[in-house]
């Protein structure tokens, strides 16, 4: 058992129903996020069209392009307050001649204080554009997005889910 979670644990008790899609940059919670940090437990208000974030919160940086036949992780996350971050995994290649992943999309390392509710797999093809989270619009020609809500950080890598 996963000790962690009830002693002290930071995790979500609700799923906030997650969506991000369209011709948007923006997200949407449809659904109160009920969480806990380190053991504390705070609410985020369902929103609508909510900016998201620009820049990676363990760098500070503006998040890496996906060039063509690329694919990578973002994790969404929550502090106390109830500001919504992003954190982008590493970049991984995609074959180009079958479409699948040479290796499965690592998660992004999560900073204390913050609780992951959101997770979102993004897979571009040969013929798209560079496309930069939080830029560019979710229905961009030649990429492929999918949406997972968490209740904490799954223990393995993406190797299940296809974007």
């Amino acid at each position: 058992m996963n000790t962690g979670i009830v002693e002290g644990g930071t995790f979500s008790s609700t799923s906030g129903l997650l969506t991000a899609a369209g011709a948007e940059t923006v997200i949407d919670t449809t659904v109160d996020i009920k969480f806990s940090i380190e053991g504390f437990a705070y609410t985020k208000a369902a929103a609508a069209d909510v900016a998201t974030p620009t820049s990676d919160i363990n760098t500070g940086d503006a998040f890496e392009a996906l060039d063509e036949d690329e694919s990578c992780a973002f994790v969404y996350m929550l502090d106390a307050s109830g500001n919504v971050k992003v954190a982008q995994g590493p970049v991984v290649r995609v074959d180009p001649d079958y479409d699948v992943r040479a290796v499965n999309p690592q998660y992004p390392a999560i900073p204390a204080g913050y609780c992951p509710f959101g997770l979102q797999l993004i897979q571009t093809a040969g013929n798209s554009s560079p496309w930069i989270f939080g830029t560019s619009n979710w229905n961009a020609a030649g990429v492929t997005t999918l949406t997972l809500n968490l209740f904490c950080l799954p223990q393995r890598p993406l190797n299940t889910v296809t974007a």
